[in-house]
C-alpha cells in the first residue's frame, strides 16, 4: 500500500488523505456541536449505549471503557443498565410479558397444591424410594415449571450485554465467586450495580467495595461482562485484557503513561 501511494501524483494522494480524513472529521465536529449544547456527562450518558451496541456489531466486545472520575464510572454504568431495563419493559408490554408470567406462577401454585393433597411436603425429609410414582412425575413437573418461571422472571437476554458465545451471568454464579463461607449473601437484588452485573456492565474503581470489584475482575476475566467502566486503577497491576480500550471524556489526569497502561489493555 505505501508503494503505491508513494508512486500517485501528489493531487491524488491528498484526495486518498481527504476521503480518509473526511470521516473523522465531521464525527469530531459532531461530538464538538452536541458539547456545546450537552455537559460531557449529559453527552456521555447519551451515548454510552449506542457506542457499546456499535461496537458489539464490529465484534470489538468485551471492552474497558476509561474515565478518571469515580463517581461518574458508577453513573454510567447504572445508567446503561437503566436504559436497557426501560428497553426491555417497553418490549414486554408489547409482548404480554406480565400476564405469561402471571399465568406461569398460577401454575407453580397449582402444582404446589396438588402436591399437597398427594401428601408430599418440603419439610418432610424422607427418602426418593419412598415417593410413589405419581408425587415423583408431580416433583419434576413443578421443577420444570419453576424453571420456566424463573426464566420468564430473569433478565432477558435481548437487553443485556452479553459477549459473543457466552452464556448470561446469574446471581448464583456471582454469589459463588465471592462466597466467603458466610451466611449473609453478597449478592443483592436491590442493588443497581448488581442488577447492572446480570446485564453484562460492570464498574471498577479503587473506592468501590472489595467483594463487587473481586467479582468484576472475574467476570470479566471468564468473558462474562462485555463492559467495565473503571478509572486508570484498573490499567496497572490486574490482569484483564481486553479487545477494545475506549476513552471516555478527557482530563488532566490522563498523562502519557496513564494512556499508554489503558490501551495496552487491548494489546
Amino acid at each position: 500500500i505505501k508503494k503505491r501511494f508513494c508512486l500517485m501524483d501528489y493531487e491524488v494522494q491528498k484526495k486518498v488523505l481527504d476521503d480518509i480524513i473526511a470521516p473523522s472529521a465531521d464525527a469530531s465536529a459532531y461530538v464538538e456541536t452536541q458539547l456545546v449544547e450537552k455537559s460531557e456527562r449529559q453527552y456521555l450518558n447519551a451515548t454510552m449505549l449506542p457506542m457499546i451496541r456499535t461496537l458489539a456489531k464490529a465484534n470489538m466486545l468485551p471492552c474497558i471503557v476509561f474515565h478518571m472520575i469515580r463517581d461518574n464510572c458508577v453513573k454510567y454504568a447504572k445508567e446503561m443498565t437503566k436504559q436497557l431495563k426501560a428497553e426491555e419493559e417497553e418490549q414486554h408490554a408489547k409482548d404480554g410479558h406480565a400476564e405469561k408470567v402471571a399465568k406461569q406462577e398460577k401454575k407453580v401454585e397449582g402444582l404446589a397444591k396438588s402436591l399437597e393433597k398427594m401428601g408430599y411436603s418440603r419439610d418432610k425429609k424422607g427418602d426418593d424410594d419412598e415417593l410413589t410414582d405419581e408425587i415423583k412425575e408431580a416433583l419434576q413437573e413443578m421443577v420444570m415449571a419453576d424453571a420456566k418461571l424463573q426464566k420468564l422472571k430473569a433478565v432477558d437476554p435481548r437487553f443485556a450485554l452479553i459477549p459473543p458465545g457466552q452464556t448470561q451471568v446469574t446471581p448464583d454464579e456471582i454469589e459463588d465467586m465471592v462466597s466467603s463461607g458466610h451466611r449473609k449473601k453478597f449478592f443483592n437484588p436491590a442493588d443497581p450495580l448488581h442488577q447492572a452485573l446480570l446485564r453484562g456492565i460492570g464498574a471498577h474503581h479503587a473506592g468501590m467495595p472489595r467483594k463487587y470489584r473481586m467479582a468484576v475482575e472475574r467476570l470479566f476475566r471468564m468473558k462474562r461482562l462485555s463492559v467495565v467502566i473503571a478509572t486508570e486503577t484498573l490499567a496497572m497491576g490486574i490482569n484483564m485484557p481486553t479487545k477494545t480500550s475506549v476513552f471516555a471524556g478527557d482530563s488532566v489526569f490522563l498523562n502519557a503513561m496513564n494512556f499508554r497502561q489503558m490501551a495496552g489493555r487491548s494489546g
